[in-house]
């Protein structure tokens, strides 16, 4: 994919003064699309005559590989790429050596059955951002990122209640209705109309 970004896009960019860029893109190619698995894994790109923005891009291919199951190319300095026939700037963030680090990150290909299990899946797209997150804080020389444990799901009997919520629910209904029963002269012992009540409660569809 080539984007020319214009001089303005750059100026916008700028007056943020951030700290470092990262330019993430998950791409496909429909004229193509079997070339996809040719460029396997992660790929990072940056400013060839831009020393910042390489040593960016290797913290950042260095926590893939750590906290990812993706591989991860070498990064690669460019200005051009062939495109449409024609050699075209790469990535309008590329052309120039801004005063911050400047890193394109192509995730990977859609059009690739590979990339395609790692998008579908919430897990590992998470570990992949991640991983970009301790990257940057690898070049930024700060403390490694904490990260949240995931949160367990906690496994809902087949019945749709946890037991002690049914004990409680169902023990004063079945005493109820065992009173109302004996009150209309209902021959129903208690204890055998508790056993009834709860068997039937605890009995998995």
């Amino acid at each position: 994919m080539i984007v020319i970004v214009n001089n303005q896009v750059r100026r916008d960019v700028a007056a943020f003064r951030p700290d470092a860029v990262l330019e993430q893109h998950v791409d496909a190619s429909r004229p193509f699309p079997q070339a996809c698995p040719n460029f396997p894994g992660v790929g990072f790109f940056h400013f060839q005559q831009s020393l910042k923005s390489r040593q960016f891009a290797l913290k950042l291919r260095e926590a893939v590989l750590r906290y990812t199951r993706m591989r991860a190319r070498t990064p690669q300095g460019k200005t051009l790429a062939w495109a449409g026939g024609r050699f075209a700037p790469y990535y309008g963030a590329l052309q120039w050596e801004a005063p911050y680090p400047v890193v394109l990150v192509e995730s990977g290909f859609i059009c690739d059955p590979a990339d395609q299990q790692v998008f579908s899946d919430p897990a590992k797209l998470s570990d992949l951002a991640f991983a970009y997150l301790a990257g940057l804080h690898a070049y930024l020389g700060l403390p490694p990122p904490v990260r949240r444990e995931r949160k367990q799901e906690q496994p809902v009997p087949e019945w749709g209640m946890p037991w002690p919520l049914l004990l409680l629910m169902g023990v004063p209904l079945a005493v109820f209705i065992s009173r109302h029963a004996r009150a209309r002269g209902w021959k129903l012992p208690l204890p055998a109309f508790l056993r009834r009540v709860i068997g039937g409660l605890f009995a998995r569809k």
